[in-house]
Formats: structure tokens, C-alpha cells, sequence
């Protein structure tokens, strides 16, 4: 019996050795068949659901400290909500306040400078009227020129007298105080025309020195004015205001769009890290984000971008596709809107072991169902089973 049992294990040994190769390969061949029937009408793919916009990670600057957090999870918020105020706000608005009063101080003094500036333009205008007042005031060239007529004719006068006193035969019909009388005569017109060519000469001198100086204190007035804007403090301040205002609004955190809080991650009294203190996106739309396997992408028929800045391909036809999950109640529809061009390593983890590890894959957006979006906003990241259906015919019927 014992030779027996040895001899049937050298028998079953020997078939199982020669006989399943063949009857293996078969099988293989038969999977194959299968596994390509199956590809010709649907793509099987991991996914996740995500808003349609992602999410966002809402952060501050770290090592402030939270001194009020009025974000709770679920709750809707508009864009620019305060969503926390850190604990530098207080110092901050001290710093607005300063500049702010600085500023409106430096506005006041420029104002008053600009006044002073307008008042000695107006003095020295009316410096210049002044000026050509005087102008007005000079004795004409006519006055002189009389003046000179009468010097000439004294001087003619006295000429003739002392001629005719010296001749013998009208020296009795002159005087000596009648010469006397001539000579005082042609002194005093040579004196008041001296007089009034240097009252002359000083009224000129006088009006050119004050038309020069009114003159000078409109350019200075001017220059002064005009050089109030580009030494102005003003814009400096301004700048210092705006800055602090911006400081100011950092100690504030404000949610960036409309959506709804998913988790807040921080508590008050808290001081902030190098992580998101909370978590937000829009759920009015929500989309799943399939990674199909590189060696489908040949199966979807799609569109060559238009222009070189679009980086994804958009299907050329409707692709319905159907999303499972166990923590979905019923089975979830979509079309695809997108398929990326970047191949890579897969973000979503396979639950199958014997998956391959160095498996490539293509990230394809499609767009859910109005229905079905109302069911995946309770879902965000939910990892789930993305069928594409490739054929209207295996495609689920609305």
C-alpha cells in the first residue's frame, strides 16, 4: 500500500506538471477576451468628490494668537465674513489711528502753507501796481527840456548884457545891478534844473528797484507754491495710512469666497501654526475627480484645445458616468467635462492589495448631476468607484 501511495503522487505530480500550462493559458486567453469586451464599454476608475471650485485652506499668520474665532463647521459664509481676529488687531488699529491723525496734520500744515503762499502772491502783486504807480509819478522829459530852453535863454540874456556893458557907447545905458540881477537869475534856473535832474534820476532808480523787488517777491511767492506739492509730506502719510490698514486687515481673517465651513482645525486662545486653521468650499456644485488608468486613456475620444493656455482636453462626446460608494444610499451620475493631460502617480489609494503599485494614472473631472450634487455636498473627499460608461448602450438609463 505504501508503494502504491507513492507511486499515484509520482502520477498526480506528473499531470499537474505537464497538463495546466495549457489548460492556464486559456484561462488567460479567456480573461483577456473578457477583460477587453469589458474595456470596449466601460472604464472603471477610483475617484473623489470635491466642490467644484476644491477647497480651500484658510490660514493665518503664524504665532498670532486667536482672540476670537466665530467659524464653526457647517456653517455658510459670504465672501469677506470675519471669519477670526487675532491678537495683534489692537496694535494695529492704534498704528491706523496715529497715521491717520498724522496724516490729517500734514494735510492742515500744507493747507496753511498753501494759503501763506496765495497771500504773498497777492502781495506782491499789488507791489507791482505800486511799481507802476511810481512809473506814473516821474516828471516827463518835457519838464527838463523846458528847463533847459530857460537856462539857454538866461544864459543868451546875460551875454548880451555884459556885451553891452563893455561897449563904450551903451556901457551908461546898462546897470551893474541889472547884470547882477541876470546872473542870480540863470544861477537859479541852473540849480532847479540840477534839482530836477536828480530828482528825476532818484524817482527812476526808486521805481526800478521797486518794480524789481515786486517782481522778485512774485517769484518767490510762486516758487514757494509750487514747490509745496513735491516736499509735501502728504503722499508719504498716505502711503503710511494705507499700510496700516493693510496691517490692520491682516489681524482679520476673512473668508475668501462663498461656501460653507467644512472643519475648523484651531480654538480661540490658540496661537496659530504653520497649518490652515479651517477648511472651506463651495458645495453649491460638487464634482468627483476620477484617475483613470493610463492604458484607458486610448477609449475616450477627445477634443484638441483651441488655444495654447487651455491645459485640458474636453470630450468629444457626453460620457455618462455612474460613482458607487458604501456610504452613499443610492448610486450617483455625472458627465465628463475635462480630461487633464498630466500623467502621474495616483493621489487616491487602491483598497485592492494586489493592485500595482507603480500604476499611472490621468486625473478626468466630471461634472454630477444636479441630484446628485445635493447628495455629495454631505461627502466631500469621499473616495469612491467611477464608472465610465463608454456606450450609450451599457450607459444608465435616466
Amino acid at each position: 500500500m505504501l508503494v502504491v501511495a507513492v507511486c499515484m503522487a509520482a502520477l498526480g505530480y506528473l499531470v499537474s506538471y505537464w497538463y495546466p500550462p495549457s489548460r492556464s493559458g486559456a484561462v488567460s486567453r479567456v480573461a483577456a477576451a473578457m477583460d477587453l469586451r469589458e474595456r470596449a464599454t466601460r472604464i472603471e476608475a477610483l475617484g473623489r468628490l470635491e466642490p467644484v471650485s476644491g477647497t480651500l485652506a484658510v490660514s493665518a499668520i503664524p504665532g498670532e494668537e486667536i482672540v476670537e474665532l466665530s467659524a464653526r463647521a457647517g456653517q455658510s459664509v459670504s465672501r469677506g465674513d470675519v471669519l477670526a481676529v487675532l491678537g495683534s488687531r489692537v496694535i494695529r488699529e492704534a498704528e491706523r489711528v496715529l497715521a491717520e491723525r498724522q496724516l490729517e496734520k500734514a494735510r492742515r500744515q500744507i493747507e496753511a502753507e498753501e494759503g501763506l503762499a496765495q497771500l504773498r502772491e497777492e502781495l506782491a502783486a499789488v507791489a507791482q501796481l505800486q511799481a507802476q504807480a511810481k512809473a506814473r509819478e516821474i516828471p516827463p522829459e518835457e519838464s527838463i527840456r523846458v528847463a533847459e530852453a530857460r537856462e539857454a535863454l538866461a544864459a543868451a540874456r546875460l551875454e548880451k548884457l555884459e556885451q553891452l556893458s563893455q561897449d563904450p557907447r551903451t556901457r551908461d545905458a546898462i546897470a551893474e545891478t541889472e547884470l547882477e540881477q541876470q546872473r542870480l537869475l540863470l544861477r537859479q534856473i541852473q540849480v532847479d534844473l540840477e534839482q530836477h535832474r536828480a530828482q528825476l534820476q532818484a524817482a527812476r532808480q526808486s521805481q526800478e528797484l521797486a518794480q524789481r523787488a515786486a517782481d522778485l517777491d512774485m517769484a518767490l511767492a510762486k516758487a514757494t507754491r509750487e514747490q509745496l506739492v513735491p516736499i509735501s509730506p502728504v503722499p508719504a502719510l498716505e502711503q503710511s495710512v494705507e499700510l496700516a490698514r493693510l496691517a490692520e486687515e491682516a489681524s482679520l481673517v476673512r473668508a475668501p469666497c462663498d461656501g460653507t465651513i467644512l472643519e475648523v482645525y484651531a480654538r480661540q486662545g490658540e496661537r496659530v501654526a504653520n497649518t490652515p486653521i479651517l477648511q472651506l468650499g463651495d458645495l453649491r456644485q460638487m464634482v468627483c475627480i476620477a484617475e483613470v488608468h493610463e492604458a484607458n486613456l486610448k477609449d475616450l475620444e477627445v477634443q484638441e484645445p483651441d488655444d495654447a493656455g487651455q491645459h485640458t482636453l474636453a470630450p468629444a462626446r457626453p460620457y455618462r458616468t455612474t460613482i458607487r460608494s458604501a456610504a452613499l444610499t443610492q448610486e450617483l451620475t455625472g458627465q465628463i467635462v475635462e480630461v487633464g493631460q498630466l500623467i502621474g502617480a495616483p493621489a487616491l489609494r487602491d483598497p485592492n492589495p494586489l493592485a500595482p503599485a507603480d500604476r499611472r494614472t490621468v486625473k478626468v473631472r466630471i461634472a454630477l448631476d444636479e441630484s446628485s450634487s445635493v447628495i455629495a455636498r454631505r461627502f466631500v473627499h469621499l473616495q469612491v468607484n467611477v464608472t465610465i460608461h463608454l456606450t450609450d448602450a451599457d450607459a444608465p438609463k435616466d
